[in-house]
């Protein structure tokens, strides 16, 4: 079960494992968005975006827009549609509140890195 940004029911708290069903994506949506990442951080130099910056894009529920500001020129999002933006901005928000994260181990300084990490997070929540 994925992790939720928006409680079910009173109590439950922001990156449990209680979700609303319908915010989920795929684990191979999250597989295509990881190799779009790799194939972006050999096109270019994205050492500009911070973890610290990348999380507070994250934490306000807008990853989406970083993803297409930062990556839209060089990245084929096209296999994500609104609504799975949409559920990417809240299943990635909840993954930086929940607090048995791996993220904080290994991503901790590049904003780049910190994207894969989501991602192979997504990856791995869907299984």
């Amino acid at each position: 079960m994925a992790l939720c940004a928006k409680p079910r029911t009173q109590g439950v708290t922001v990156g449990s494992r209680e979700c609303i069903p319908d915010i989920s994506m795929t684990e191979a949506k999250y597989r295509s968005l990881l190799w779009e990442l790799i194939a972006a951080s050999d096109e270019g130099n994205y050492d500009f975006l911070t973890a610290e910056h990348v999380q507070s894009h994250a934490l306000a529920g807008g990853i989406s827009i970083l993803l297409r500001s930062t990556f839209g020129a060089v990245a084929d999002f096209s296999f994500l549609s609104e609504k799975d933006w949409a559920n990417l901005d809240a299943e990635i928000a909840a993954m930086v509140g929940a607090e048995d994260a791996p993220w904080p181990f290994v991503a901790k300084r590049k904003g780049i890195a910190l994207l894969m990490a989501f991602a192979l997070q997504g990856i791995e929540q869907d299984n």
